[in-house]
């Protein structure tokens, strides 16, 4: 079994609680996932503490300059984005991830190196033609190079509980399944 860490934030919980099941499915083996939301992702969130913010010069291809003033939650250095087009500006912060060690279907080989899943970041595209790209939003990456974009805090929480009933129904109705079909193999033999 793989372990899986990544640095997390601790946020205090509110009163306020949720549960679901699947799609209105009912399995006897399912049991409904509860858990808080936390405040900052609903309510009333707190401002950051007052930093100095990172005020940069550009210089703007089809010419002239801007001053640019990066979001508090951006961590890009934004080296490669002193001379450029205007609207090529990204401002990204610092992405979590899952890191997972799999084995090559064709050798069963652990990969050499781990597979990125389920990465999530918060970007702001400021002079995007595109205007929810103008306002902090969220990526998910599912896998390298596979991505729900432009998410809002909504839409994330919403996507986030999907993948969660996913996991129950894997873990409350597939598992269960695969320990079934274990035990009937093993029964006849194992596959001899």
């Amino acid at each position: 079994m793989t372990r899986v860490e990544h640095d997390t934030a601790t946020v205090p919980p509110t009163d306020l609680t949720a549960s679901f099941s699947e799609s209105g499915k009912t399995s006897p083996t399912r049991k409904p996932r509860r858990f808080r939301i936390p405040q900052s992702a609903v309510l009333n969130v707190p401002e950051p503490s007052p930093t100095e913010p990172r005020t940069w010069v550009r210089d703007i291809v089809t010419g002239g300059q801007t001053t640019e003033v990066c979001p508090e939650f951006c961590t890009f250095s934004h080296d490669a984005d002193r001379v450029g087009f205007l609207d090529d500006l990204v401002h990204s912060g610092d992405d979590t991830a899952v890191h997972l060690t799999i084995r090559s279907f064709r050798t069963g080989e652990p990969t050499a190196e781990p597979v990125e899943a389920l990465r999530v970041q918060i970007r702001l595209d400021p002079y995007s033609d595109n205007p929810r790209r103008r306002q902090p939003f969220a990526t998910l990456e599912l896998l390298e190079d596979e991505m729900a974009d432009e998410l809002g805090p909504e839409e994330l929480l919403a996507l986030l509980r999907l993948i969660r009933d996913h996991l129950d129904d894997v873990e409350y109705r597939v598992v269960p399944q695969l320990i079934a079909a274990r035990a009937a193999w093993a029964r006849k033999g194992g596959g001899r």
